[in-house]
């Protein structure tokens, strides 16, 4: 999906360095391109580099100073085969007008291997953090099997509290049931 891209940039003279991050959907005829974003998407991203083993910096490094080939063969990739589930934990008010400046509670609270990835969020004089746009968090866990991961994802997700916070509960169900 990001090889007809890359050539294409070439073919114009302009070759990319960086990341393309396509957003894809899977159709009865396959998957299909949504997006295409020069960063890693959101939600996405975290649900994916989890996954990748290794050191993530040193290998953002060598692909920014287009040496991305001699690292990869000196450092294979290696990815995870845990399944991962996030859940957005959004503020009141989202879509439109956000409410901010809440505070967030429970973030020292969450279970081992339930991580919060900070969005809107901005850190208070006084250590904690608060509310500051409408997608707050997110909240990634990590499991053997997919219905493992949403429910640890769930319970991070049930520890942050914030005024207003609002979340689906569909994330990684299919007909309202979870996918294992």
């Amino acid at each position: 999906m990001i090889t007809p891209i890359a050539r294409a940039l070439a073919a114009r003279g302009t070759p990319f360095r960086g990341v393309i991050f396509a957003g894809l959907i899977r159709t009865k005829s396959g998957f299909k391109v949504l997006e295409y974003n020069a960063r890693f998407g959101d939600p996405e991203a975290e649900v994916t580099l989890p996954r990748i083993g290794g050191d993530f910096a040193k290998l953002m490094v060598a692909l920014g100073e287009g040496k991305l080939r001699e690292y990869v063969a000196a450092n294979p990739l290696r990815f995870s085969q845990r399944a991962f589930v996030d859940v957005v934990l959004c503020a009141e008010g989202y879509p439109g007008a956000p409410r901010t400046g809440d505070r967030i509670e429970g973030l020292d609270t969450l279970p081992d291997g339930v991580y919060a990835f900070h969005g809107a969020t901005t850190a208070t004089p006084s250590g904690g953090f608060v509310t500051s746009g409408g997608r707050v968090m997110h909240i990634v866990a990590g499991g053997a099997t997919v219905a493992e991961a949403r429910d640890r994802a769930y319970q991070g997700a049930e520890r942050v509290t914030f005024a207003g916070k609002f979340y689906r509960s569909d994330i990684a169900a299919v007909g309202g049931v979870a996918v294992a």
